[in-house]
């Protein structure tokens, strides 16, 4: 089993790494479809150069708090990035794991990834590698367990934020953001020790 900076990367039931991708290609198909249904878009794009040009038109000018992470930094290049969640339009992240079955990130955070990050800012984008997808919530336990430091929990998101606790009315964006936007990353990144938060 081979371990980048937030866990294993998943298998196929043999043990074996697709070597053709189908079944990364249908799970991404899959989390696309469900992450829909809910009110988020997904967005596959081949390496981290497409992902940063796909993640600058979403962001257009907007203020930018980005996760420090290999592949965030890498796609956050040329965007203008604040310090500060509350000052920020957008939140730029990367996840534990995306889950093909509910189109939910499986979120872990720490201090080069805080909370604060996917919850605070209006817009939020993960910067996801397809090595990442799973199909379950088990199969994200699963890839919870193997995370070094053993982070406090984690937290899944699925979609927008949404509530209808008042007189039943679905509103949008009461305790989080109001769009969420997953870039599918096809290559495998390696992060550095540093970006284990």
């Amino acid at each position: 089993m081979s371990t980048d900076a937030l866990g294993p990367t998943p298998r196929a039931a043999s043990g074996e790494e697709p070597s053709d991708g189908r079944e990364r290609a249908s799970a991404g198909l899959r989390f696309a479809a469900a992450l829909e249904l809910v009110g988020g878009s997904c967005h596959h794009v081949a390496d981290p150069a497409a992902a940063r040009e796909v993640v600058a038109g979403l962001c257009g000018d907007g203020a930018v708090v980005a996760d420090r992470d290999a592949l965030v930094g890498e796609v956050a290049g040329g965007l203008r990035t604040v310090g500060d969640p509350w000052a920020a339009d957008v939140g730029l992240t990367t996840a534990l794991a995306a889950v093909a079955e509910t189109g939910s990130l499986a979120m872990v955070y720490g201090r080069d990834r805080p909370r604060s990050n996917s919850l605070v800012p209006p817009v939020h984008i993960a910067v996801v590698p397809a090595s990442r997808l799973v199909d379950s919530y088990a199969d994200a336990i699963d890839r919870l367990a193997a995370v070094r430091p053993v982070p406090s929990g984690m937290q899944l998101i699925t979609g927008p934020s949404s509530s209808g606790d008042i007189e039943m009315v679905q509103v949008r964006g009461m305790h989080g953001p109001l769009a969420v936007h997953v870039v599918l990353v096809a290559v495998r990144w390696p992060c550095s020790r540093r970006d284990q938060g």
